[in-house]
């Protein structure tokens, strides 16, 4: 994948030049950040080609059972990059979200191994646990407001994975 390049004067370049701290008391750099843009060009190159398929299913003339599992799956991936691209977010922001991206692709990932009874270590490094040890080295924790919430939608007790 290129790497993206951010421009004095926009916005990104002042998130990649972020003067955010790990926990370790080292700077971020642009490594987070950058890898949110990468994870947006990715979900845009997605939505591109899952929309590009659509219409070849469209012009083939096909049931709309395939049509809208491929405008549905190009719609989610579009809304990713819209979501982490929201104008006025700060770096911190940025990353917070793609880590919850990643977050919750790693518990559906587990919950898939599991389910086909596969060993665990498929998932590699892309487990709940490691990301939120990521989150914790950038100093991103959980809030008190979204432990909150996450009671008052799915009941009593802490979000687990």
């Amino acid at each position: 994948m290129s790497e993206v390049v951010a421009t004095s004067g926009f916005p990104a370049a002042v998130e990649v030049a972020n003067s955010e701290v790990r926990a370790d008391g080292t700077p971020w750099g642009d490594r987070p950040v950058r890898t949110v843009y990468q994870y947006v060009q990715m979900s845009t190159k997605l939505a591109a080609e899952f929309a590009g398929c659509g219409a070849l299913l469209i012009g083939a003339s096909r049931p709309a059972p395939g049509i809208e599992t491929e405008t549905r799956s190009a719609l989610e991936a579009g809304s990713v990059a819209w979501w982490l691209l929201e104008p006025g977010l700060t770096a911190r922001q940025r990353v917070c979200r793609m880590q919850l991206l990643r977050r919750n692709s790693a518990r559906e990932l587990a919950k898939s191994i599991k389910e086909v009874g596969e060993d665990p270590a498929l998932a590699g490094k892309e487990t709940v646990p490691g990301i939120e040890g990521e989150c914790r080295a950038l100093r991103l924790t959980r809030s008190r407001r979204a432990a909150t919430s996450w009671r008052t939608r799915y009941g009593s007790g802490t979000p687990r994975a």
